[in-house]
C-alpha cells in the first residue's frame, strides 16, 4: 500500500505524507505489537489449575488491562486458579494512581468472573517487592488474598 501511495501522481507532496504517516502508524503498531508480546506472556497449567504469569521489561497499565482482558476470555482457565506472577524479569513500572485504580476495577471484575483463588507475587529485588506490596494493598481492598514470595 506505501508503495502505491508514493507512486501516485496526482499530488506526490500529499502522497509521501501520507505514505509517511501510514509508515509511522504501521511502525507504532507493530512496535505495540511486538511490546505487549513481550511484555506479558502466560501459562495456565490445567492439572494444577495454576496460571503462571510471566513480565518482562517495562510494565505499563495497558499492558495489565490488556492481560485482563485476554484472561477473561481464555476459556481454558478454570474457577478458583492461582494466578503466581513473576516481577523477577521487571525493569520498570509505568503507571499512575489513575491507572492503578483502573487495573483494580478490572482485576474485580476479572475475579469475579474467573473467580480466581489467589495472586502470588514472586519477587527478587526491591522494585518487584515495591510494587508487589502495593499491589497486595489494592487487591485488600477488594478482598482478594495476595501473598509475596521473596527470592533473594
Amino acid at each position: 500500500m506505501m508503495k502505491l501511495l508514493q507512486n501516485s501522481k496526482s499530488c506526490p507532496i500529499l502522497s509521501k505524507k501520507i505514505s509517511l504517516s501510514l509508515f509511522i502508524y504501521e511502525l507504532t503498531c507493530s512496535q505495540l505489537s511486538r511490546k505487549a508480546a513481550q511484555v506479558i506472556a502466560y501459562q495456565y497449567d490445567k492439572a494444577k489449575n495454576i496460571i503462571e504469569v510471566f513480565i518482562e521489561g517495562t510494565l505499563g497499565a495497558q499492558d495489565v488491562l490488556d492481560y485482563f482482558d485476554v484472561i477473561m476470555e481464555d476459556d481454558t482457565v478454570g474457577p478458583g486458579a492461582i494466578e503466581k506472577v513473576h516481577f523477577d524479569q521487571v525493569r520498570d513500572f509505568a503507571f499512575t494512581h489513575v491507572d492503578v485504580m483502573k487495573m483494580r476495577n478490572k482485576y474485580e471484575h476479572l475475579k469475579r468472573k474467573k473467580q480466581i483463588a489467589e495472586t502470588r507475587f514472586i519477587v527478587c529485588n526491591d522494585l518487584g517487592f515495591g510494587m508487589a506490596r502495593t499491589m497486595q494493598m489494592i487487591s485488600e481492598a477488594i478482598e482478594h488474598p495476595t501473598t509475596i514470595e521473596r527470592l533473594d
